[in-house]
């Protein structure tokens, strides 16, 4: 499930926002990713009620976007891999906007920097 939540300015979902996406889950979705994030923002593996596991990334960030500011020029792709019905992986990856309209894949010092401040400073998973 993909959704288009309140646009908010921070690299942590709202309260509501944790509680809707978990709702969705617990509803019966593997996945739910928001694309409504400007920052990209963290994701969590969250066990449903049903006791299924469930990949919730709240927010992507800019993909396309003219906003040239750090948090703002950061984004992510996930890559769901899903057979039978299953999901079986999430690959990450990580890009940034030059020159306010090209995405690129990061170089590995801007993805290492990038995933520890979403990892360590953001609380990550």
């Amino acid at each position: 499930v993909t959704v288009q939540y309140t646009e908010v300015e921070d690299y942590l979902p709202l309260p509501g926002q944790i509680s809707d996406f978990r709702g969705l889950a617990d509803l019966g979705a593997d996945v739910v990713i928001g694309t409504q994030a400007h920052k990209p923002q963290t994701f969590e593996f969250y066990n449903s009620v049903q006791g299924q596991p469930a990949f919730l990334h709240y927010g992507l960030g800019n993909l396309f976007f003219d906003q040239p500011f750090w948090g703002n020029m950061r984004f992510f792709m996930d890559e769901l891999y899903i057979y039978e019905g299953r999901l079986l992986t999430v690959d990450l990856f990580t890009g940034i906007i030059d020159d306010l309209a090209r995405p690129r894949a990061m170089t590995p010092d801007e993805e290492r920097n990038f995933l520890a401040f979403m990892f360590n400073t953001q609380g990550g998973f």
